[in-house]
């Protein structure tokens, strides 16, 4: 005997996207959901409660969730594949731009300091060493002539009025002073062409020649290292090494090495995008077998379901939830007289709800399945039904398969509106909500008295007339259908669309009779 499932309680269990379910959940879940969609309400009534209700809530969970999934799934992908591409991009155009401002700027600045043609250490050596110069000036003031400084020095202390003079006066030495003078001025002058020789660039060996040849051949040695010419110069083997570095990220960030990390990253993304488009493609598959199922499960459910029943009985069945979804009182008259007397014209009846703009105002459906009727008749019998039960509007439910020939699926005249129904199709399940949608929507206008209504009689009939036009599709699906096996995919393309439009002028004729509804409220 197989074991229980555990319940859990569905306030304790944390269920946000991206959380993982605890180990209980893995087996079964139990949860209550309160639904308040109207759409998915009158799907959900299409079924009866029990197994099938269930199984249809369970599928259709089913295809929300992964579809959730495979959403999240390709938007980080996407991502991650931008953002690698941004990536690479803007590092290599950065190393090309460091590149370019390092070799300019080492070329500048030494190009300025060290150029032996206009360089600035070359023009300050010749301005300092040249005859006229400011070293030859300088040393020409303290040295030369008897206005120089060493020549005031001197005279200053063995000139006439100095004390050596005085002490070395003839009156008292006696031609020392003329000795004395003449040793100090041969002595004064070989120091002063000594020394101006080692200041001067035309000696070989003076002091600012050497000084000017060591400067001279350590800067050929400094331009030769910030020289491109040469190979093994400073320059070079930094140029060098800078195009190493590029070239081994170049190489790091081409495709065309299977092995570079770019090539990795390429065939990883693409390998996760090809399981990301075979899972979307399983799901894809997935989802067309569940609708295949899904639809084909409704058909036989709703063959069953009406299999034995009259051809009234069976309308009823269908109708009465479609009035219980919009709030409607619906009524089965088909065993009881009108106001007539003894008179059962009009099987059904739906009365309009108070919050509808039309407060009570009644729809009566006849239901006939009956092949000696023509659209005269039919109206005739209708506009009786409408006197009997007090109803405003009128609608004639014809057998599709006993119809007249030319009978439109959807039909209005005035208040009357004529419509074709198989009760072994679903799919013209639609044609008697388009019509209650249209009678509510005529309803609510009648309800309102004002001639200067925005909301005329016009827009309805361009919403029927719509209808008219897409109704007329579901014969192709008909045909469709008998070859579902070869032509699934295009039933179900062809099924959506239809469904979808006619929905869509089903919501405008809801938007209509709401702003009829609103309008008479405000009047």
């Amino acid at each position: 005997m197989a074991s229980e499932a555990p319940r859990i309680d569905p306030q304790r269990v944390d269920v946000r996207p991206g959380t993982m379910p605890p180990p209980a959940l893995t087996e079964s879940y139990l949860a209550r959901i309160e639904v308040r969609d109207p759409e998915v309400l009158a799907e959900l009534r299409r079924y009866p409660e029990g197994p099938q209700r269930d199984e249809f809530l369970r599928l259709a969970l089913r295809i929300g969730v992964l579809s959730l999934r495979m959403a999240a799934g390709s938007l980080d992908l996407d991502a991650i594949k931008r953002e690698s591409t941004n990536l690479v991009g803007s590092l290599r155009q950065l190393l090309e731009e460091r590149q370019q401002q390092i070799s300019a700027s080492l070329t500048q600045v030494l190009g300025e300091y060290l150029d032996p043609a206009k360089g600035k250490l070359e023009a300050r050596l010749a301005a300092l060493t040249r005859p006229g110069g400011e070293l030859d000036v300088l040393l020409r003031a303290q040295l030369d002539g008897d206005s120089s400084a060493l020549a005031r020095t001197l005279t200053t202390h063995v000139g006439e009025q100095s004390k050596l003079f005085r002490i070395l006066s003839p009156e008292e030495a006696g031609g020392l002073r003329a000795q004395v003078q003449g040793v100090l001025a041969e002595a004064l002058e070989g120091q002063r062409k000594q020394l101006l020789a080692q200041f001067s660039l035309d000696e070989p060996n003076s002091a600012l020649k050497r000084l000017a040849d060591t400067l001279r051949e350590e800067n050929q040695k400094l331009g030769r290292e910030f020289s491109l010419d040469k190979p093994d110069s400073a320059l070079s083997r930094m140029t060098k090494a800078l195009e190493d570095t590029q070239r081994n990220i170049s190489q790091r960030l081409t495709l065309d090495d299977p092995q570079s990390p770019l090539s990795l990253l390429s065939r990883e993304l693409e390998t996760r995008i090809e399981d990301i488009r075979k899972r979307a493609e399983e799901f894809q598959s997935e989802v067309k077998q569940t609708l295949q199922s899904l639809d084909t499960r409704r058909k036989v459910e709703a063959r069953s379901t009406l299999q034995g029943l009259g051809f009234e009985e069976a309308f009823g069945r269908v109708l009465e939830p479609m009035v219980a979804a919009y709030g409607d009182l619906f009524e089965d008259c088909r065993a009881t007289a009108g106001a007539i007397s003894r008179n059962k014209k009009g099987d059904y009846v739906a009365r309009l709800a108070e919050d509808s703009g039309a407060p009570g105002a009644g729809i009566v459906w006849e239901a006939k399945s009956a092949e000696n009727y023509s659209l005269k008749s039919s109206r005739e019998e209708l506009a009786e039904a409408r006197r009997n039960r007090e109803s405003q509007l009128g609608v004639f439910v014809w057998e599709a398969s006993r119809a007249a020939e030319g009978v439109k699926p959807l039909q209005r005249f005035g208040t009357d509106i004529v419509v074709l129904w198989d009760p072994e199709d679903p799919s013209t399940d639609i044609r008697i909500e388009a019509a209650y949608s249209i009678a509510r929507a005529l309803a609510v206008r009648a309800a309102r008295n004002d001639a200067e209504r925005e909301v005329s009689a016009e827009d309805v009939d361009k919403v029927v007339n719509a209808l008219e036009q897409r109704l007329g599709a579901f014969s192709e699906m008909r045909t469709k259908t008998t070859t579902i096996a070869s032509n699934a995919q295009t039933v179900l393309k062809l099924t959506e669309q239809m469904e979808s439009l006619v929905r869509e002028q089903i919501q405008a004729l809801r938007s209509l009779s709401a702003t009829m509804r609103q309008r008479a409220a405000d009047g």
